[in-house]
């Protein structure tokens, strides 16, 4: 590509000395000329323009003017012999060298090489600033991920991370202003964004109450019929450098600081659209170059989100996790306060023939050890126990023919629940009767009470003798 070299020169014979020295097939240079300041500023906004060699006067002025016009490019300044002061004060002011013009014009015969010499120079420079600029760039872009990873960690409210957040994204890419916030999805609904940080651009009371209320309560965005619904719904990175003609903007509020750039940075993680950044008003706007830089610290906040999303979610598993053993140990105790209440002994013996529930009084009716059945023993171990303590003698049916049948059965095998009867009497070793009841539930197993009718059985044997006694007495007494 040709080097475009500028001249400034208002005397034509100078300016064709220099013309001819530089018009060379080997040099390659693309050579531009202006005569007076206003020309010079005229080339320096239309054209592209590498290096510039500038008459110290001009008609309209002197070198300082154009020094005021360039936009980075390297100048050289042209002064006669005897005025290498003002060239020196020159060079102290920006220039990059100076060319003494000499009667003979011997200085012709350097320039060119003088010219690439200031270049090179300006060249690696720019080049090296720009890498210290980028250099710069990524270190930031590095601090931006350690801040939004510390506030994520310390359990920072969204607010507060997010407001951090689009202060390095400002930074970052030089925008005016901002907003932030998180992806919601409800049911029969598109994406909406819940912003938890925007920049303040109020610009009258109305607007500064309602950046109040947002900043208090946040703002919700659901419209897909704007810049920031569109890169909602499409969740791709959206940027419009002409928002004013862009179709797919939805206008701004009245007296709104005119959109001049805007840019749309969906994040994502795990296949979900978590959060959003959007930026405006970067001058000359913005390329795909800086969703790309931006990728690293997007990613990084789309991790963070899913994990602080996870985190609640968590917190509140273990919430209703609390409240249901808290309720569970409420009505465990309301339970266990019932069954030690009750006159009768209760047992429940789960579908895999396990003792899983029973009362004191079950242990005391039955003289049942409590350190075998706090281990919940199967059944079978239990009726065992009564077997090997004769508590299944022959006599202990108290006159109940189901009783009897059932109790001088083989219980080596184990208690059946299909074999047990709903209702019998049994008498224990102690001499004392009991009455045994049976439920067989559905999803098996089987609930059993045993209640202590002895006193009643007594009563009904004496009502039984007296009436006896009365029949008798009938008798004798008619005879």
């Amino acid at each position: 590509m040709p080097v475009s070299v500028l001249l400034i020169e208002g005397r034509d014979d100078h300016a064709q000395a220099v013309t001819q020295a530089l018009v060379d097939p080997w040099l390659d240079w693309h050579l531009l000329r202006a005569s007076t300041v206003e020309q010079a500023q005229a080339l320096l906004t239309g054209e592209h323009i590498d290096i510039v060699l500038v008459a110290r006067c001009l008609q309209d002025g002197s070198a300082y003017d154009v020094f005021a016009s360039l936009q980075g490019q390297p100048a050289l300044i042209a002064v006669s012999e005897g005025e290498e002061a003002d060239a020196a004060l020159a060079m102290r002011h920006g220039f990059v060298d100076f060319v003494v013009e000499d009667a003979q014009g011997r200085y012709l015969l350097s320039l060119p090489a003088q010219l690439e010499a200031a270049l090179e120079r300006s060249t690696e420079k720019r080049a090296r600033q720009q890498a210290e600029a980028m250099l710069a760039r990524q270190h930031r872009l590095l601090q931006a991920i350690a801040s939004a990873q510390g506030l994520f960690i310390a359990s920072a409210p969204p607010r507060t991370a997010f407001e951090a957040l689009l202060k390095e994204v400002l930074v970052l890419t030089q925008s005016a202003f901002g907003i932030v916030g998180q992806v919601e999805n409800l049911p029969g609904h598109g994406p909406r964004l819940r912003v938890h940080a925007i920049t303040d651009i109020s610009w009258d009371d109305a607007s500064r109450a309602r950046y109040a209320q947002v900043a208090e309560q946040g703002m919700v965005f659901d419209n897909p019929r704007t810049l920031i619904g569109a890169a909602l719904v499409s969740g791709e990175p959206l940027i419009s450098n002409h928002p004013a003609s862009d179709p797919r903007a939805g206008g701004l509020p009245p007296g709104h600081p005119p959109l001049t750039a805007f840019m749309g940075l969906p994040i994502h993680a795990a296949g979900q659209l978590v959060a959003m950044v959007g930026v405006g008003n970067r001058a000359g706007g913005y390329t795909s170059a800086d969703v790309h830089f931006l990728q690293p610290l997007l990613n990084s906040v789309g991790q963070l989100e899913m994990a602080r999303r996870a985190e609640i979610e968590r917190k509140e598993v273990e919430s209703r996790l609390a409240q249901t053993r808290a309720e569970l140990e409420e009505k465990t105790h309301v339970l266990e306060l019932t069954l030690a209440s009750v006159a009768q002994g209760i047992s429940y013996v789960d579908s895999g023939g396990r003792v899983c529930i029973h009362n004191q009084r079950y242990l005391d009716l039955l003289d049942l050890p409590q350190d075998l059945l706090a281990r919940k023993p199967p059944m079978q171990e239990v009726v065992r126990l009564q077997i090997e303590r004769g508590d299944f003698a022959r006599d202990v049916a108290a006159g109940d023919a189901t009783a009897q049948a059932y109790l001088s059965s083989d219980f080596t095998a184990g208690e059946s629940p299909q074999n047990t009867p709903q209702l019998y009497v049994r008498r224990t070793t102690a001499g004392r009767y009991l009455e045994v009841r049976t439920r067989l539930l559905d999803g098996g197993g089987m609930v059993r009470t045993f209640t202590d009718v002895t006193d009643y059985l007594a009563a009904q044997e004496a009502l039984r003798q007296s009436e006896a006694r009365w029949r008798s007495l009938t008798q004798l007494s008619s005879d």
